[in-house]
């Protein structure tokens, strides 16, 4: 997969099969209009999770619209990058590297847990008679 790709997916925190899934379908039915409930039905997929999607990708730029009229912009540099995003995913083998590009995501850096006061003692050897 190219960088460029692999940029375009960052940038547009793409982080999910799911929003992939949506775009990839919103890409390959230019014309289709609806609001939650009907991109739900069309995509076999609860409307919360529609929900979500189409506010996450507003906020990156990938979708306009409001309430039942949802499209995608239409600027040639958005569909070059989706018509790129939708042939690496036709491929098994780029669909994998895709497939794991959006799986990974940045982890929090987490504070190191307290210990507790069973793991700081230390334990005595004993020794049992015979």
């Amino acid at each position: 997969m190219d960088t460029g790709l692999a940029d375009f997916i960052r940038a547009k925190q793409i982080d999910s099969f799911s929003k992939l899934r949506f775009l990839l379908f919103l890409r390959q039915h230019p014309h289709l209009r609806g609001g939650v409930q009907q991109l739900a039905e069309r995509m076999y997929i609860e409307a919360p999770l529609v929900e979500k999607m189409i506010a996450d990708l507003q906020g990156v730029g990938l979708l306009e619209g409001e309430k039942n009229d949802y499209i995608l912009p239409d600027e040639p540099s958005l569909k070059l990058c989706l018509e790129n995003l939708a042939r690496t995913f036709e491929q098994p083998l780029t669909r994998q590297e895709l497939l794991e590009q959006i799986k990974q995501r940045p982890t929090p850096k987490m504070a190191p847990k307290p210990r507790s006061k069973l793991s700081t003692l230390k334990l005595q050897k004993t020794t049992v008679p015979a």
